[in-house]
């Protein structure tokens, strides 16, 4: 379905099927008459072929899976060469942890999300707080009260006592190159902003997995 919607966005109209987009989506991917355009065509077909015969028969599923994923995979890194600043790529609209949060509320926003890390502002400044200083933070409790204590405590109010310190971010503006962007990043993920204010208004998040 998400292929099929990828068609219609590249070609501007509904088709009758996958099949319909294959022309469209080759030619997105590997432009002209290659080796490498054949290539992805059959690859294309495979994903076709299995599509339909997913639908009767279950055993093709998990063959159309992994030949989607590698199909998906071509399509981001084709799409991904086009995009040439910060603001293309970046992840809009982050999650932030506040200052008047309970840790144990930026620990569920990061499990229920699967986050590594998320912005926090300290004293007008973008930090960037982390799943290994929760975990440190709450694995150093010596009993369970000491626990449920930490979990209840307000994120300022760790960050204020020096119990968890988040480090400084990197803030870029949208119009960053990726170029530069790429040479600049370290292990964490850097903020998109922009403006004068205390702190800079923030619009995206890029991460070093945005990049791959």
């Amino acid at each position: 379905m998400t292929l099929e919607r990828i068609g219609q966005i590249v070609c501007g109209q509904i088709g009758k099927g996958l099949g319909d987009y294959r022309d469209a989506i080759v030619d997105l991917i590997e432009p002209g008459d290659t080796p490498e355009a054949d290539s992805v065509k059959r690859l294309f077909d495979t994903v076709k072929d299995a599509r339909n015969m997913a639908v009767h028969e279950g055993a093709w599923a998990r063959h159309l899976s992994s030949r989607l994923v590698e199909l998906l995979i071509l399509l981001e890194q084709s799409i991904g060469n086009r995009m040439k600043y910060a603001e293309d790529i970046m992840v809009r609209q982050p999650v932030v942890a506040e200052k008047w949060h309970m840790v144990t509320h930026v620990r569920q926003m990061m499990l229920a999300n699967s986050f590594s890390t998320l912005p926090v502002d300290v004293d007008g400044r973008w930090h960037l707080i982390t799943d290994w200083m929760i975990m440190r933070f709450l694995r150093d409790a010596g009993t369970k009260a000491d626990r449920e204590a930490r979990l209840s405590a307000s994120l300022e109010s760790v960050i204020r006592s020096g119990r968890i310190e988040p480090g400084r971010a990197k803030c870029f503006p949208g119009k960053t190159p990726v170029s530069e962007l790429a040479t600049e990043m370290g292990q964490e993920p850097v903020l998109i902003t922009e403006g004068k204010e205390t702190p800079p208004r923030l619009l995206g998040i890029l991460s070093p997995f945005d990049l791959l």
